[in-house]
């Protein structure tokens, strides 16, 4: 299949896409719905499992389409510090597990996108080609392919199965001016705490090409 043109659109929807993909995995190997609520589709030549009931596969999308947003509108600063998945027991609230991305060092693009109407239609206005030395398609298929392999990976190493009492909890780490109460701001604003468990902290990976620049890591409550 040919590959789009190399927009700012299309590479933050190609961001969008993996972010949800990203969440769906991490939510699929803690086993927090049946296994027959997942299907396996192909996700940049690599095989994942993504949510076949709508209610779910919408949530997902909304919330990955609410991350490009503040992403897009942090002028220069790091109004986006992190996406992070929490997994806790329903029964006590205890996190046992935390899958972060981080996106401190993301360049910020608000002044060169004037509407966000591409994240959730057809859009008939398109930004300039990026012509960044080295950043093609071909990097960025190949930092994001690389990045879900090595996330499914730790997610099948570190598999236990489940006690069906974890659920899960979507957060956006924010500067405290973002504003996320508007129809799509359903999402939970993390605040620092004080948390005195031992935790073990595994590094992923990380993409850094063009204006691309973030990393996975987990951290898992001892």
């Amino acid at each position: 299949m040919q590959a789009p043109p190399l927009t700012l659109e299309n590479v933050l929807l190609q961001l969008r896409d993996f972010l949800a993909v990203w969440i769906s995995q991490i939510i699929y190997y803690n086993e927090i719905y049946p296994k027959n609520a997942f299907e396996e589709r192909k996700f940049l030549d690599s095989i994942v499992h993504q949510s076949r009931v709508p209610p779910l596969a919408d949530y997902i999308e909304r919330f990955a389409n609410e991350m490009v947003s503040v992403l897009v509108k942090k002028e220069g600063g790091g109004k986006l510090h992190d996406v992070v998945v929490i997994i806790y027991r329903e029964s006590s609230l205890h996190v046992v597990r935390r899958y972060i991305m981080g996106l401190s060092q993301f360049v910020g693009l608000a002044d060169q996108i004037t509407t966000l109407d591409f994240l959730s239609k057809p859009t008939e206005v398109h930004l300039a080609r990026i012509n960044i030395p080295g950043f093609d398609w071909n990097e960025i298929y190949s930092s994001l392919r690389s990045l879900i392999f090595f996330h499914t990976e730790e997610l099948k190493r570190t598999y236990e199965r489940s006690d069906l009492d974890l659920f899960f909890k979507l957060l956006l780490n924010t500067d405290n001016a973002v504003d996320l109460s508007g129809d799509e701001g359903q999402w939970v604003k993390l605040m620092s705490e004080e948390d005195t468990r031992r935790t073990k902290f595994v590094s992923v990976g990380e993409v850094s090409s063009g204006f691309l620049c973030f990393d996975l890591h987990n951290e898992y409550i001892l």
